[in-house]
């Protein structure tokens, strides 16, 4: 296509009369919002980790294996319990409550399917992965969708609103318990259920919060007709998100059915190792920023300005982040996880190089959203799935558990390349604006780097403890040093704009 959409026309009905809120101080508050995003999903992340970590010495590699072949289908039967309409409700600004009844209703009528299917499952994966446990496993995970399906209005409601706090306190909550009741149960040696409760008690406590935040409650008198202005965008997020997440999960598909649990296990941990940290500082930035460039799409410079200033934010942060664990990865899995782990040193380096490229660039779909433009969306995924598999299928079959890493990295390059592409034609930029911030974070990253690998070599005969914490602190001097002498210009005035955004009222 030559020509950049317009953007999408708001709906008729009751919210199309509503005033439009005050965009001068929505730079302010998205930065307060993407604050309290911040310092909750930190704190949570925190303790969030640290469990992890203990439960990566309480269980073996096996136990992680044999969880993520059943919670892949969970995963993608989540993927029907939001049928996009959350991201409608705050796309479109819906307030009627007619509407927001049916979509909670419709919801966990999706919920409850869901579950259904999900427990049915079991079965199958059972006999793909020659597991017999699966088809036990799947039922509190079953139990979980029709909890998840209830969440989705109060959660949209409050994006909507802005109202990130509440958002952060609910997550943090569920979080905090979800965790305490995995350790618990780990301790108390069972094994694999105790990864099982985890998101159950998670998701049960987050939206008994989220319903009290949003001081709303659902009528008795859904009507399926008042879900035909929000299916032309979340019918296409529906398959968007159904392609990406059977693509997100192709390697358990792939490595559990051809290496077995124990290797799908490592490589899941060497994910989480990369994804915990990349995942909260990009979805922070995500999900303050599509409800913000939602009411920006009138104002292309705004917009523009926006995501930009957004990217080189976390540019600056992931980056480095990645390399320098690329840099010590023998060292980040022995001491955080254990000797028992020696398989995920391997594709750890891979996996933060991927992580590295993706993190910068996953805002991209957020514009392809915040325009309306769901079928290219839709396209992307598509494409992204099919080459996933391909990279995996390869990489496994010729290079075994390295080979999939290697097949991941090269397709998070190519695809999310294409899609910064499109939603840079969106925004009306060119792709070299948003990838020329790029630069000096990944400059500045590569000398830390090569300095922590060389500081590592010296002090190869030391306790492998000390001698991540020496490289960590030696890391992070360089790259605050190189970052400083080379890109002041870049990073002060950056600085300035967050401020001037946060002080924005």
């Amino acid at each position: 296509m030559n020509e950049t959409p317009a953007p999408p026309a708001a709906p008729a009905g009751p919210d199309a009369a509503a005033p439009k809120p005050d965009t001068e101080r929505l730079g302010g508050r998205a930065v307060r919002g993407a604050a309290w995003l911040s310092a909750g999903q930190l704190a949570r992340q925190a303790f969030s980790f640290g469990t992890s970590l203990i439960l990566a010495r309480l269980l073996v590699p096996d136990d992680f294996g044999l969880f993520g072949m059943t919670y892949v289908a969970a995963e993608i039967a989540q993927v029907f319990i939001s049928f996009g309409l959350g991201a409608a409700i705050v796309q479109r600004q819906v307030s009627a409550p007619e509407v927001l009844t049916t979509c909670f209703w419709f919801n966990v009528a999706i919920g409850l399917a869901a579950g259904l299917g999900l427990a049915l499952s079991g079965p199958m994966l059972a006999d793909y992965y020659s597991r017999p446990e699966i088809q036990q496993l799947v039922w509190p995970l079953a139990v979980n969708m029709l909890v998840a399906g209830a969440m989705v209005v109060p959660q949209a409601i409050l994006t909507q609103q802005l109202r990130f706090r509440d958002i952060t306190l609910a997550q943090i909550v569920g979080s905090v318990l979800g965790s305490v009741t995995a350790l618990l149960l780990a301790w108390a040696g069972v094994g694999v259920w105790a990864l099982a409760a985890q998101p159950l008690i998670g998701n049960l406590l987050t939206g008994v919060w989220l319903m009290r935040s949003s001081r709303w409650l659902p009528g008795l008198k859904p009507a399926l007709r008042h879900l035909q202005g929000l299916f032309s965008l979340s019918v296409n997020l529906l398959g968007s998100n159904l392609i990406t997440a059977v693509g997100r999960n192709l390697h358990t598909f792939v490595i559990g059915r051809y290496l077995g649990a124990a290797p799908l296990g490592a490589f899941t941990m060497a994910s989480a190792l990369t994804g915990t940290v990349i995942y909260q500082i990009t979805s922070v930035v995500t999900r303050v920023l599509f409800p913000t460039l939602s009411r920006l799409t009138e104002q292309p410079m705004r917009l523009a300005d926006t995501w930009l200033t957004a990217n080189a934010v976390v540019g600056l942060t992931t980056i480095p982040i990645m390399a320098g664990a690329a840099a010590v990865a023998p060292d980040v899995v022995h001491v955080l996880l254990g000797p028992q782990w020696t398989d995920a040193e391997t594709v750890l380096p891979l996996l933060c190089v991927a992580m590295a490229v993706q993190s910068p660039l996953m805002s991209a779909g957020t514009v392809l959203l915040t325009f309306g433009r769901g079928d290219l969306l839709l396209t992307t995924s598509v494409i992204t799935a099919v080459l996933s598999g391909i990279g995996y299928w390869a990489g496994t079959a010729y290079g075994g558990l390295e080979g999939a890493a290697w097949g991941y990295l090269g397709m998070i390059v190519i695809t999310h390349l294409w899609t910064a592409w499109l939603g840079c034609r969106l925004a009306k930029i060119p792709l070299w604006r948003l990838l020329m911030p790029l630069v000096l974070p990944t400059a500045c990253s590569l000398g830390m780097a090569l300095l922590m690998m060389i500081t590592a070599h010296y002090l190869r005969d030391a306790n492998p403890l000390a001698r991540l914490s020496v490289c960590v602190v030696v890391g992070a001097a360089t790259y605050v040093a190189l970052a400083m002498a080379f890109g002041r210009s870049t990073i002060l005035p950056l600085i300035t704009r967050v401020k001037h955004h946060w002080s924005d009222r």
